[in-house]
């Protein structure tokens, strides 16, 4: 019902509402779809970043078709499940997404550092469990370099850097 009363309206007018329905935990599905694939940034960015109801398959369809402001915008999400994450990272959308948060992470690598547990295996976790922040940090560590150097590398389109970074951190 609501897709078909949006249907005519400039997307100038959808914007404001976008921002009203995005965290409603009982937004119509459809309508929230139909908002997400906007493309006016303006519409879609609130929809994208906030609403809970919106499914793993409608951000992947999002993800793949449009823009670069729609990818940053989803890479705000509080939480994004893995093939998400992989289509922002093949698309190009790293740390210019927007800054990341690395406090846990470095809480979690520092106390395994201090333990002596941090080593290739503890990373090769990290990675294998889709923790990106923890894998940075842990990468960071172990090859001493600041933790903006291993995001700004793990974040380019080529693996040349991130070997040369895991070679200098004794990875095998």
């Amino acid at each position: 019902m609501f897709g078909l009363l949006i249907e005519g309206i400039d997307s100038k007018a959808l914007a404001e509402p976008s921002t009203h329905v995005a965290p409603l935990s009982n937004a119509p599905v459809r309508l929230l779809r139909k908002l997400a694939n906007d493309d006016d940034i303006a519409v879609a960015g609130p929809v994208l970043k906030l609403a809970p109801r919106l499914a793993e398959a409608d951000l992947i369809g999002v993800a793949r078709t449009k823009g670069h402001a729609h990818l940053q915008a989803i890479s705000a999400r509080a939480a994004l499940g893995e093939a998400v994450t992989d289509i922002l990272l093949r698309r190009g959308v790293g740390t210019q997404a927007g800054p990341r948060d690395y406090r846990a992470a470095q809480r979690v690598v520092l106390g395994l550092d201090r333990a002596k547990r941090l080593d290739e295996a503890a990373l090769t976790s990290f990675c294998g469990e889709g923790k990106y922040e923890a894998a940075i940090v842990a990468l960071a560590t172990l090859a001493k370099v600041p933790i903006k150097i291993a995001e700004r590398l793990m974040s380019g389109d080529r693996p040349d850097p991130v070997l040369i970074l895991c070679k200098a951190a004794g990875l095998g």
